[in-house]
């Protein structure tokens, strides 16, 4: 944040130094005209990113956008990319190379994977907090395990391509309100997972490694059932919300998935397309297009 003027930008960092890092923009005086339009969206992204500050060119452009006013002001939001899938609150795991070459992309699988470990174990304290269902923090623990053992398959492939992971374990947060879970849920859960268990699903039948192959069958297949066991905890959280709480849910997917377009914007190395099997652009576009269309709430 800085106190050099009263109209200058008003700025709060998530995960800074990481390669997963965002900020939030708010202009107290009020936005500069160049950020002055009727949508939340840039049709030129290099509209926005002048008032942003940070960037990783080694893993995509940083998008951003303008979220809805809140209390009449309206606030910049700037991300680095990053992979698809549940991530904790706090996430601030590191990549072991700073080069998105194939070891760099799996490290920062890997780091997102653990860091997915600490995710679940809150969801199982929050569940039972707010006396969820006894099957739902039972898938939930199960999630666990399930991400431990994506975490050691990540970690390997990343060293077999040359790269290092640096993973970081996460405290233990105390449990949050209902619409807080939900909300963390139907983004991070709903959208995200859904998203990276079709992605992973779509490295399994498209790698031409033979190991990325192998790892990617059991990750995709772990990873549907972690996105059925988010979409069965919305479902959940939703009969105990008012109906204009579930209409911000619905609302924050929406946001979630243009996240995700923005994300996707960005080409693919030719070395993870053919060997990792990523989508493409084009196809990245298609699997999300296929989200929309297949699941309540998202169109």
């Amino acid at each position: 944040m800085t106190d050099r003027g009263p109209c200058d930008p008003i700025r709060t960092f998530q995960n800074p130094g990481t390669f997963c890092a965002g900020e939030t923009v708010v202009f107290p005086c009020g936005l500069p005209p160049a950020l002055q339009v009727d949508s939340g969206t840039f049709s030129d992204p290099s509209i926005c990113r002048p008032f942003c500050t940070v960037s990783d060119p080694s893993v995509g452009e940083t998008y951003c956008y303008l979220a809805q006013p809140s209390a009449g002001t309206r606030t910049l939001h700037c991300q680095i990319p990053c992979p698809g899938g549940r991530r904790p609150e706090g996430f601030s795991d590191r990549p072991g190379s700073a080069r998105e070459d194939l070891g760099g992309w799996f490290a920062r699988l890997a780091a997102l994977e653990s860091a997915s470990v600490s995710a679940f174990d809150r969801m199982v304290d929050e569940l039972t907090f707010h006396h969820g269902p006894a099957e739902l923090i039972e898938r939930a623990r199960a999630a666990v395990a399930d991400e431990r053992r994506h975490t050691e398959l990540t970690v390997d492939l990343a060293r077999s391509f040359g790269s290092e992971p640096t993973l970081t374990a996460h405290a233990l947060a105390p449990a949050r309100p209902l619409d807080a879970v939900a909300l963390d849920n139907a983004v991070e859960g709903c959208v995200r997972e859904t998203y990276g268990a079709l992605v992973a699903t779509w490295q399994a039948a498209h790698a031409c490694d033979p190991k990325v192959t192998a790892a990617m069958e059991v990750i995709a297949e772990d990873e549907t059932r972690h996105a059925a066991l988010s979409w069965a905890l919305h479902q959940w959280a939703c009969e105990g919300l008012d109906a204009d709480t579930r209409a911000a849910l619905s609302d924050a997917m929406r946001r979630a998935v243009e996240d995700l377009r923005r994300e996707a914007s960005a080409e693919v190395g030719d070395d993870l397309v053919t060997t990792a099997g990523m989508p493409t652009r084009a196809q990245q576009s298609s699997l999300l297009d296929a989200l929309v269309a297949s699941l309540p709430g998202l169109a």
